[in-house]
């Protein structure tokens, strides 16, 4: 955990797991807005260093890449466009927080049926996730739609509203008590 903390909040590391190692990887060009480029002489495909963009920690402390035919001015310019979408996003995202944070729904009743659900689920999430159909007999893909279709029938047939009612009945009961 403590290794996971520091990923997230340790701004050099979360730079060197995403970019390698300053001096050697990249250089930073800007320190107040955090825009870097490569050393002279390097190119991405030869700096040996290939992270994962955008995985480790706070992106608004994740440093810039100046793009090739970019100018500094103007990948600064970039990142501090960013970095205020981004603070204004979250901020109106934590003034408009959900009503049902610290709700959790204790399945026990419909643990049995959840099961049933969570195995028709397995069943369609890979056919509805790249969007194809059922086979048809002459072997070509009918359309997502059908398929979409036939999954909310057998949720249906599975009881899935009895669920939702269960859950829903719950979090009004537990919405009514944080009043």
């Amino acid at each position: 955990m403590i290794y996971i903390d520091l990923m997230l909040k340790d701004v050099e590391l979360m730079n060197t797991l995403q970019f390698g190692i300053k001096g050697e990887h990249y250089e930073l060009l800007d320190e107040e807005t955090g825009v870097i480029g490569l050393p002279n002489g390097l190119t991405a495909e030869s700096s040996g260093y290939y992270g994962l963009p955008g995985v480790y920690g706070d992106k608004n402390h994740i440093y810039t890449m100046k793009g090739e035919t970019q100018s500094l001015a103007d990948a600064v310019e970039q990142k501090k466009q960013t970095v205020a979408i981004d603070t204004k996003m979250s901020e109106d995202a934590l003034k408009n927080s959900s009503k049902g944070v610290g709700f959790v729904y204790d399945n026990k009743k419909q643990a049995a049926r959840i099961a049933g659900l969570d195995s028709l689920v397995s069943q369609y999430v890979g056919i509805l996730s790249v969007g194809k159909g059922n086979k048809g007999s002459d072997g070509t893909y009918t359309g997502p739609g059908s398929t979409y279709a036939e999954f909310i029938e057998k949720l249906e047939k599975a009881k899935i509203n009895l669920v939702i009612a269960d859950k829903n009945e719950q979090f009004q009961n537990w919405l009514a008590k944080q009043n």
